[in-house]
């Protein structure tokens, strides 16, 4: 017997891995929610938006890409191009935690965990996965804004640093 989506289609290998990426970024995510530290929930948060966005490149492409995940993402569900563009600029931050080389706050993290949630929420609305009752979709369809690049400088600069 083949195996089929609540809505009686064939559920394909590439539909199975990206149900269980989705899966996995629910994990990781309420994971984040329970760290202890700041960077451990903003990695955690981090990687949970990741196995998302892997959903999207499953379900869509059905094979990896050799360009990074969150262009391919930006390129195969546009109405999350924002997103994708939001948590690719949050790589270089993730590394920096790992190489200890920067620590979030714990507001940013709790905001970015908060990012992450409603990235996931988005993910599943987007490939029509029922969303679980303690996860609805927030009422924005767009990443938080942060400080640029450039306004940091000009604030370090400023603070003498």
């Amino acid at each position: 017997m083949v195996p089929r989506t609540a809505t009686g289609k064939r559920r394909t290998a590439s539909s199975t891995a990206a149900l269980d990426l989705l899966a996995k970024a629910h994990t990781i995510c309420t994971r984040a929610l329970n760290t202890q530290t700041a960077p451990e929930r903003y990695v955690d948060a981090h990687l949970a938006a990741l196995r998302a966005a892997g959903a999207i490149v499953a379900a869509k492409l059905g094979t990896p890409t050799p360009r990074g995940t969150w262009a391919a993402v930006a390129e195969l569900a546009p109405e999350l191009s924002d997103w994708s563009i939001y948590f690719a600029r949050a790589t270089t931050r993730r590394q920096r935690i790992e190489n200890g080389l920067w620590e979030p706050s714990d507001d940013e993290a709790a905001s970015f965990v908060e990012a992450s949630k409603t990235f996931i929420d988005l993910t599943a609305a987007v490939l029509g996965v029922p969303l679980t009752p303690a996860s609805p979709v927030a009422n924005t369809t767009r990443p938080p804004r942060t400080e640029g690049h450039e306004q940091r400088m000009e604030r370090m600069v400023s603070n003498g640093f």
